[in-house]
């Protein structure tokens, strides 16, 4: 009947049967009818063996069992099977054999699985991916090269050199060769038929964070929704705080510590939803309702961090300058997103 149970086209019940098989132990892993049916062909192949059995109660049969081999043959022969074209192969000969490969633009599922067919030939690590079950990593990756976010190829920079792929196989390849073309320390290495080969070096993070600790929160004002400031504070990622209607210039969260403090850090969880993370942050440092901007930037590149290190909180951590003091910080939106909002699940405020 389908996940939706109709009757020559018209709906019968909403979700029933369906919705009674997901509930059942593993139903969950075979959501996708086609292997939901391995579990009927494994049945089948036992029927008939228990068929053939009952039918040769005297031993076996060549001409019954040369009949049935033939049967089976012909029913499941497919003359042609459509199939998808070949990914075009990408010679990395012109780049560090480290390099971990990504491949731009982002534009689909075939986009993602060309690159994991690609990755059989030239066995470089990849970016790039595709699965059934999404890893929190992965939404924040997509979304910040399809923003041309730069700040995610700078955090992937951390794990190594990159190589970046742009294909030009795609109808929209412009915007993603001309942010290769700005990008800090990028060079083009060699020049293809169907794609245009990035190297981008190795970067690494020498901020130190060990002594820093918690800075005791007094008072948390968030605009938006009227919601308990104690959510932020509670540890706990599934209670959170989200903007409305996307993400506006000008929404803002205003945290007073209980005292005027050197302040290194600001941590922002994104908890269950990182592909929530604001698209461009500003945050101004002060005391008694004066502040001075003290950071400012994209933060794509700094939640694809957070969901590797931990995919259940996903911290953003920005490290502010050094010698910021004050009371009060003002987190405040300074792009906008039409259609995701921000949202944090708890915050914290570092310093010494």
């Amino acid at each position: 009947l389908g996940p939706f149970g109709h009757v020559f086209g018209i709906t019968m019940i909403y979700a029933p049967p369906y919705y009674w098989l997901m509930q059942l132990p593993g139903g969950g892993s075979l959501r996708v009818p086609a292997r939901f049916g391995l579990l009927f062909v494994l049945c089948l192949t036992q029927a008939a063996a228990i068929g053939y059995s009952r039918l040769t109660p005297g031993g076996l049969r060549r001409g019954l069992l040369a009949g049935l081999a033939l049967l089976i043959l012909l029913d499941g022969w497919v003359i042609r099977m459509p199939t998808g074209r070949l990914p075009t192969d990408i010679d990395l000969s012109s780049v560090d054999p480290r390099s971990i490969v990504v491949e731009l633009p982002v534009v689909d599922e075939y986009s993602s699985t060309a690159a994991m067919l690609r990755q059989i030939r030239h066995r470089h690590p990849i970016a790039n991916g595709y699965s059934g079950y999404t890893l929190p990593h992965q939404s924040v990756f997509e979304a910040g090269l399809r923003e041309l976010d730069e700040t995610t190829l700078e955090a992937l920079q951390r794990f190594g050199p990159l190589a970046v792929v742009v294909s030009s196989e795609s109808a929209d390849t412009a915007p993603s060769k001309a942010l290769l073309d700005q990008f800090r320390g990028a060079r083009q290495t060699a020049r293809l038929p169907t794609a245009a080969i990035y190297q981008l070096p190795e970067r690494t993070d020498s901020i130190e964070r060990s002594q820093d600790r918690p800075l005791p929160i007094q008072a948390i004002v968030m605009s938006g929704p009227k919601v308990d400031p104690a959510v932020l504070l509670d540890g706990n990622p599934m209670t959170l705080w989200e903007t409305e209607n996307g993400q506006t210039s000008g929404d803002q969260i205003l945290i007073t510590l209980a005292g005027s403090a050197a302040i290194n850090r600001v941590e922002l969880d994104l908890g269950p939803f990182p592909g929530a993370y604001p698209r461009r942050l500003r945050i101004s440092v002060g005391s008694a309702g004066s502040f001075a901007p003290v950071w400012e930037g994209k933060t794509a590149g700094l939640a694809l961090l957070g969901a590797l290190e931990s995919g259940r909180t996903v911290p953003i951590r920005i490290d502010l300058p050094a010698g910021t003091t004050g009371q009060q910080i003002l987190l405040s939106l300074v792009d906008e997103h039409p259609k995701v909002s921000w949202s944090i699940s708890d915050v914290r405020v570092m310093g010494r």
